[in-house]
């Protein structure tokens, strides 16, 4: 929303420089914070030692299917934006306005998740990536049902909350499968995580000729399969690559 708010003023570069000043500023301030703490490490194996459990990462068979998951996850969210802006339903496509104000208006949802973490957490992490990736699936479908915009606003706000749902859920299934290794398993949730932002938009624009439909439910099918490897990685029994450290 603020990219496209300060695009009009700024031009395209000039988020691009304002977010590298505040990332900047963050890594300062967490220098700061963190350096106050002294943490205490679980393993002796050293910054190699842990680079080289990233292969048996990607090859265990629980991890696997979460990472898999995971990649389907921003894959569909971000996709499905993209797809809005080049041949959104509703008019998206020719006026940026509408899609600002769709933005906008899934911004109750990114606060009222968190609101409700203590009621979330009382629900296994299991049964919330199922419900969450598969309603996430079911509002990417009913995305390409062209209804008005205020149909594509109540679809976009459910996918927002099925992602901000299935994030933290996802996390704390990969640090449980993770075991000792879980820095490593949790740093490479979140490679999982922006490689799919980055495949989604791709998508949309190698679709964007056949129509937003068809993007819809391509990315509506691609979630629907991420959230069989859930399922299949959240049923799954760890193996050895956690106790090898």
């Amino acid at each position: 929303m603020a990219s496209q708010f300060l695009n009009d003023e700024w031009g395209w570069n000039g988020w691009f420089l304002l977010t590298a000043a505040l990332l900047t500023l963050n890594g300062i301030v967490l220098t700061l914070v963190l350096d106050r703490y002294t943490v205490e490490s679980n393993t002796s194996l050293g910054v190699a030692g842990l680079l080289k459990k990233l292969p048996a990462m990607l090859v265990e068979s629980q991890l696997r299917w979460l990472y898999l998951a995971t990649l389907t996850v921003m894959c569909g969210f971000v996709g499905i934006t993209t797809a809005m802006q080049l041949v959104g339903p509703a008019g998206l496509d020719s006026d940026p306005s509408r899609l600002l104000l769709l933005r906008a208006a899934t911004l109750p949802v990114c606060v009222a998740v968190p609101l409700t973490s203590r009621l979330l957490g009382s629900i296994s992490a299991k049964r919330r990536v199922a419900v969450a990736m598969a309603s996430g699936a079911v509002a990417l479908a009913a995305l390409s049902l062209n209804f008005g915009l205020v149909w594509v606003g109540i679809c976009l706000a459910a996918l927002t909350c099925a992602v901000a749902v299935t994030a933290p859920a996802l996390i704390e299934a990969i640090g449980v499968a993770g075991a000792r290794a879980r820095g490593v398993a949790t740093a490479l949730y979140g490679f999982a995580m922006f490689a799919g932002a980055s495949v989604g938009p791709l998508i949309a624009t190698q679709l964007a000729h056949i129509g937003f439909t068809t993007i819809a439910y391509a990315l509506a099918s691609l979630m629907a399969i991420g959230t069989l490897c859930a399922a299949k990685g959240l049923s799954s029994k760890p193996t050895s690559v956690n106790s090898s450290s």
